[in-house]
């Protein structure tokens, strides 16, 4: 498959911004001889990139350097190829992407976040949260719409966009989370196709209506902190949106004032 890496929201040079133009496919010996191995742009962007670091792509990948000197925020990444990237984000090239650097007093944000090397007992107060739709086989392989005909009579059209019949949170079907009577900080990421999210803590998660029954303090939003905490009974979120809120408890005390 094709594919380029976009950074989404980063303040990123040209070269380094996953053109969606400039895809390639792996360095492959049984791709047939009449395949094009990149996009129209790779050539131009894998020599500018050349020219600013020193560094030559090698065949079947790019490189991409980004300088993180933006405000503290959740950022994320995913496919960028022309004509392909609903089908690829929809596969699973997508993630975080964390912009530390804070400078807040270490009470003043709920922590710690997750790290590399964290051992499988550890316990989060500073989570990620990437949420999707997915439809599935009944053998559990994804299922993506086939193609269509726009007049029933033409030559088939892709599918732009649709809704998938489950929501699947950091690639996990309907997961669960154990939590304290404590405030925890959730980065939010809308990482579905077309879906807009409405979201909110309910006690009782089937139940329709939703009823809010706790207030979501939104701290962030897509490029870095608020001013100043907002509270909220739902948060909003359009595609490829992000968030920060920080839910409390009934005996929780709000999130104080947080500036940037």
């Amino acid at each position: 498959m094709p594919q380029v890496v976009h950074l989404h929201g980063a303040h990123s040079a040209q070269e380094s911004d996953g053109h969606a133009e400039a895809w390639y496919l792996p360095a492959a010996r049984d791709l047939p001889p009449d395949f094009a191995v990149s996009g129209s742009a790779y050539r131009e962007f894998r020599s500018r990139f050349a020219e600013r670091s020193g560094l030559r792509w090698t065949p079947g990948s790019a490189t991409f350097e980004y300088a993180n000197d933006q405000r503290p925020c959740t950022l994320w990444y995913h496919d960028h190829t022309l004509g392909l990237t609903r089908e690829n984000v929809y596969a699973g090239p997508a993630g975080f992407y964390l912009l530390g650097g804070d400078e807040l007093p270490e009470e003043v944000l709920p922590g710690p976040a997750p790290t590399r090397d964290d051992p499988p007992s550890a316990s989060y107060h500073d989570i990620p949260l990437m949420i999707q739709d997915r439809s599935f086989t009944a053998d559990g392989d994804l299922q993506y719409p086939k193609r269509y005909s726009g007049n029933g009579d033409g030559p088939p059209v892709s599918v732009p966009g649709f809704s998938g019949s489950t929501i699947v949170v950091n690639g996990r079907t309907w997961p669960t989370l154990t939590v304290r009577r404590r405030r925890y900080r959730f980065r939010l990421l809308n990482g579905c196709n077309s879906r807009f999210l409405l979201l909110s803590v309910a006690a009782n998660a089937t139940a329709r209506p939703a009823r809010p029954v706790l207030p979501v303090w939104q701290i962030g939003s897509d490029g870095g902190f608020l001013p100043e905490p907002v509270a909220h009974e739902r948060v909003s979120l359009g595609p490829a949106q992000r968030s920060t809120r920080s839910s409390t408890s009934p005996t929780s005390r709000p999130a104080p004032s947080c500036t940037s």
